[in-house]
């Protein structure tokens, strides 16, 4: 435990639309030092599930339920969150275990599974499954890979050296090794 840092979330900026990977321990307090209002997201990509990559994800989604119930800025737009298969599951059963089953209902969050590629404008979000295993324990992780006209940007998610990172990064701009 440090107070220098926070898990692993990063924010992407395209062509207007802001863009969250992962949302790890502190990621809400890191958005407010930053001047984003969690409302303000477009889309979150989740590589995968473990704790560190996605504890804040409950606690964002919960600003677009609650802003409006305090007389904050109601949502605007339908965020949408990309993660492994099971992502709208992973958030329900979040929403039981903190006696908070809101998520059953609200509908102002669209869920997607992984594809290859998701296209978003002009945007090219391709996912790659990667090698994790922590504890013992293999995670269903992905690598993510930005493309827009000639730029990469890659985001290895947690992984081993596995082909599916090595295609994610091939040739890439930047490329952030987590």
């Amino acid at each position: 435990v440090t107070t220098k840092r926070s898990g692993p979330a990063y924010l992407l900026e395209v062509d207007g639309k802001k863009i969250l990977i992962d949302c790890g321990s502190g990621t809400l307090k890191q958005l407010s030092k930053s001047g984003i209002n969690p409302l303000d997201l477009d889309y979150v990509f989740l590589t995968h599930f473990h704790p560190d990559h996605a504890t804040d994800l409950f606690g964002l989604q919960m600003n677009f339920v609650l802003n409006p119930l305090f007389g904050e800025k109601e949502i605007e737009k339908t965020p949408v969150i990309y993660g492994p298969p099971g992502i709208e599951d992973f958030t329900k059963n979040l929403g039981k275990i903190f006696e908070m089953p809101i998520f059953e209902t609200y509908d102002k969050i669209k869920y997607e599974v992984f594809k290859e590629t998701q296209q978003i404008g002009g945007l090219i979000v391709k996912a790659f499954k990667v090698n994790h295993i922590a504890a013992g324990f293999s995670a269903n992780a992905y690598a993510l890979r930005f493309e827009e006209g000639d730029k990469v940007f890659t985001f290895s998610g947690d992984s081993t050296k596995c082909e599916g990172l090595e295609k994610a990064c091939e040739n890439a701009d930047i490329f952030i090794c987590d």
